[in-house]
């Protein structure tokens, strides 16, 4: 990309990435926001881990900067320098190791960027998850600071990737350069695009969530991944084992091939540490050893992801079967795991080692302090429901102190039929007009009128309701998705459930006259971001 030392003409007999497989639809919804000229300056491209959301960010870079018709065309200037590498006008960033130097210069910020570019092309454009100690550092935002105040050297305009941008490494100490990129995210250059991929948006700084418009990328279809298996450039994937099972292991993921026997080691490590839970001893301290110290935080890091799955699948198991300390006690070690309580282990060994040298404690003082301590230690305290209040009474929770967030929740349902009804809706034959069309506007509707509807629920000004309704032929049923989004101090679960149910609830109206015995269901969340829970996925 841009700032290197290495010339356009080594980048171009390098091998080009991969085509880019899959997203169709999301590209059509892309490429006529291009068109039309309503993109956002400013994108998150979210979804699961090695589904290709950077590889797309670089479609969606080639389809801005291509000046063909039918752009991206693949054979101009602008689309050839972006495939090898080389475009002046794109930068693309993304986790790699820290530069040895303390302070890094721009120059040496940009050749490191450039180099780790270069890998990646060399690669063919196939390349693993960055480990636990890689990341974006301070002066990799530099960098980006320095770049949008540049004119577009080549294009009408720039393009900024920022890839797994919840890998940002934000450092208090030297925080006016990420202040500065805040700024940009918030008001970018009018001939500057940024787009930001990630895996975990719940991770991301809320100040930067509300910055952005985020879409959701899918994971690739069986079909897909078929057809990306049959690249030249997946080749060394293959390793003579069977298509099928890499299909199968890989989830509508490619990246996570790339992964997986990195994935395995750490899932090895990962069920040694919760085995240790059932013994102890000195089994403690060979789980420990196995570690190591040299060079150790990366994986150490992959393994306390692969810690986190296992415990959640541990957790969901127990649920399943009815196990609900087992269940509850999964849950709370998903928590330790990501939020280690380091400050309280600290300040008790503190106090002790003081104050009883000055002051012998008397009973009184000692009992209730072992009491509280085993309450604490023994018996956590108990969830509360936040709709609740001390007297028992229902009330509206006050989020008046809260800070507004970017906040985004997605949830689904369904409605069977018989084949006549669903034919009626397929043909647009009912007798009151189009279904799909009314129960779009209903959902519409409903999620603005939330408040009305639950009486605890807050008012909020959404910026963003999306509603799809997708006819399914077996078994024969309409699908309903809500997307709905705010920037506010509380979340839109229920304004996304809400959507979908009165959108449900307006297609049995339409053709309930062709089957009164049709059912609705699966209405659930599907994935919510923002606010102090973070990022939730239905599995």
């Amino acid at each position: 990309m841009c700032g290197t030392n290495r010339s356009h003409e080594h980048y171009l007999t390098t091998v080009p990435l991969p085509p880019l497989i899959g997203h169709q639809a999301l590209k059509s919804r892309l490429d006529e926001q291009v068109r039309r000229g309503t993109l956002a300056s400013s994108l998150l491209l979210t979804g699961p881990a090695g589904i290709g959301k950077q590889r797309l960010a670089i479609w969606l870079a080639q389809r801005l900067l291509c000046t063909e018709t039918g752009s991206p065309c693949g054979a101009c200037q602008h689309c050839r320098f972006i495939e090898a590498g080389g475009h002046p006008d794109l930068l693309w960033i993304f986790p790699h190791a820290r530069l040895k130097e303390s302070d890094p210069s721009i120059e040496q910020a940009a050749q490191d960027n450039a180099d780790a570019v270069a890998e990646r092309l060399d690669a063919n454009g196939l390349y693993p998850r960055p480990d636990g100690s890689s990341g974006i550092f301070l002066y990799g935002a530099r960098l980006l600071v320095q770049r949008a105040v540049m004119t577009p050297a080549l294009a009408k305009r720039k393009v900024f990737i920022v890839g797994e941008a919840d890998r940002m490494v934000s450092q208090s100490s030297s925080d006016q350069a990420a202040n500065a990129f805040l700024k940009l995210l918030e008001e970018p250059p009018a001939d500057t695009t940024l787009i930001l991929t990630s895996s975990e948006p719940g991770a991301l700084l809320p100040t930067i969530r509300s910055r952005v418009i985020s879409v959701r990328v899918n994971p690739l279809s069986d079909a897909e991944m078929r057809e990306f298996l049959a690249l030249p450039a997946a080749e060394p994937l293959l390793k003579k084992k069977d298509v099928a099972d890499l299909v199968k292991l890989a989830h509508g993921a490619p990246g996570t091939l790339l992964d997986a026997d990195t994935k395995a080691a750490a899932m090895t490590r990962a069920r040694a540490m919760l085995d240790v839970t059932n013994g102890g001893g000195d089994r403690i301290f060979r789980v420990a050893y196995a570690h190591g110290s040299t060079k150790a935080r990366g994986a150490f890091t992959d393994t306390l992801d692969a810690l986190t799955e296992l415990l959640h699948d541990l957790s969901r198991s127990a649920a399943k079967s009815g196990d609900e300390r087992l269940a509850t006690a999964g849950a709370r070690a998903v928590v330790m795991v990501k939020k280690p309580a380091t400050k309280p282990a600290t300040k008790p060994a503190t106090k002790p080692a003081t104050k009883p040298a000055t002051k012998p404690a008397t009973k009184p003082a000692t009992k209730p302090a072992t009491k509280a301590a085993k309450t604490s230690t023994n018996q956590p305290p108990r969830a509360t429901l936040s709709h609740v209040n001390a007297r028992g009474s229902a009330h509206m929770v006050d989020v008046g102190a809260k800070i507004p967030t970017a906040r985004r929740a997605r949830a689904g349902g369904e409605i069977r039929m018989t084949r006549a009804a669903w034919t009626a809706i397929r043909n647009n034959s009912t007798k009151k007009g189009d279904v799909l069309a009314v129960a779009r506007l209903a959902g519409i509707q409903a999620a603005k009128r939330t408040a009305d509807l639950i009486p605890l629920c807050h008012p909020l000004a959404l910026s963003h309701v999306d509603i799809a309704l997708t006819l399914i032929a077996k078994p024969a049923m309409v699908r309903v998705e809500a997307t709905v989004a705010t920037v506010g101090p509380t979340g839109v679960e229920m304004e996304a459930l809400t959507a979908v149910s009165v959108a449900l609830l307006t297609v049995y109206d339409m053709v309930k006259s062709a089957d009164k015995r049709m059912k609705i269901g699966a209405v659930r969340l599907l994935e919510k971001s923002g606010g102090r829970s973070g990022h939730f996925t239905a599995r």
